[in-house]
């Protein structure tokens, strides 16, 4: 087994630890404003390599008048056989809908640019995400993080997905989860992990990504049944745990309901204790609140008091919504099945 110690000499061997790595960014159209307000954070507070935007390809041109010197992918032709219309398709088969399918196609899309990547590693970073400062993402000897949270109660279904995936080894749920809004890739061991799913003969499917839609319940499917990130991580720890440094990770998710739409940068400054904030395109966000958030930084409140007090009541009205949604989207399969 390589240790940590000489994982961590190849790694500075490799340049790993100068930062050389694309930062991945998949891009819906409805995340153009924010990635138009959002990249010249990304790139000044994360001190790596080239910015690649994967997208459908009428974003192409829009990409480009913002920032030229970032490399544009389209989404439908990075990989022979993935596209959107055969993701749907194959999701629609088995629950009746595929409502879901740009959800799935955009981890599909993360996995598999390890099989077009040239460096080492690349960072995937979700484009409603603001870093709070400059932030690195490798230790001092040239490994990368490994960010987590603490899990969530709906975090559950993916270990049941991995299972199926890699049957050999038990997936068994951690007390931490590794959905963080971003992740170091290290793109041979991703490619790895692509071509043990491939093989895997008891899941049907011939790419990796048809194998992780019929490794996935039918009665997750059309909700949230598989994470990229959560799997990778999976593989990681249960094959190379040496070859990456685990770290805290602190995401302000809810960043729309304190801050509003367009975050500033003394917002920015006053998420103390935070590593990142993320401003999500389904989170609420009442001006009125808001502006009551503003004042009080105005007046010299410390944000984290104000988070302590709300946000317990937040995550309970959050969790009633989730456990409402799940209830319906699985009601409206069986439904379907039925037919």
């Amino acid at each position: 087994m390589v240790t940590a110690g000489a994982y961590r000499r190849e790694a500075r061997m490799n340049g790993a630890d100068e930062g050389m790595t694309d930062i991945l960014i998949l891009l819906d159209e409805k995340e153009l404003d924010i990635f138009k307000k959002n990249i010249g954070w990304i790139k000044d507070r994360i001190p790596h390599g080239n910015v690649v935007v994967i997208g459908g390809k009428r974003l192409e041109k829009s990409v480009s008048d913002i920032d030229a010197d970032v490399h544009f992918i389209d989404e439908n032709t990075m990989l022979p056989g993935l596209c959107i219309g055969a993701v749907r398709k194959k999701i629609k088969e088995i629950c009746g809908t595929g409502r879901r399918a740009g959800w799935y196609f955009q981890q599909f899309l993360k996995m598999g640019y390890a099989l077009r990547c040239r460096d080492r590693y690349y960072l995937i970073w979700d484009s409603d995400t603001i870093p709070v400062r400059q932030t690195a993402f490798f230790d001092g000897g040239g490994l990368p993080y490994m960010d987590y949270r603490q899990a969530a109660p709906y975090d559950g279904q993916y270990f049941e997905t991995i299972s199926r995936l890699f049957p050999e080894r038990a997936a068994k749920r951690a007390n931490v989860s590794f959905v963080t809004e971003h992740m170091v890739i290290e793109g041979a061991v991703m490619r790895e992990l692509i071509r043990e799913i491939e093989e895997n003969q008891t899941v049907k499917g011939r790419f990796f990504w048809e194998k992780i839609i019929n490794a996935v319940g039918k009665e997750h499917l059309n909700l949230s049944g598989f994470s990229e990130f959560e799997t990778y991580a999976f593989f990681v720890r249960s094959r190379y745990p040496h070859t990456y440094t685990m770290r805290r990770w602190k995401n302000l998710r809810n960043g729309k309901f304190y801050l509003g739409e367009y975050v500033t940068e003394k917002q920015l400054q006053w998420l103390t204790g935070f590593d990142a904030v993320s401003v999500e395109d389904f989170d609420v966000c009442g001006r009125l609140f808001t502006a009551v958030v503003e004042r009080l930084r105005k007046k010299g409140i410390r944000f984290g008091d104000i988070y302590k007090v709300v946000n317990p009541f937040y995550d309970l009205a959050y969790r009633m919504m989730m456990n409402c949604r799940r209830v319906r989207r699985r009601y409206l399969t069986g439904k379907r099945g039925e037919a």
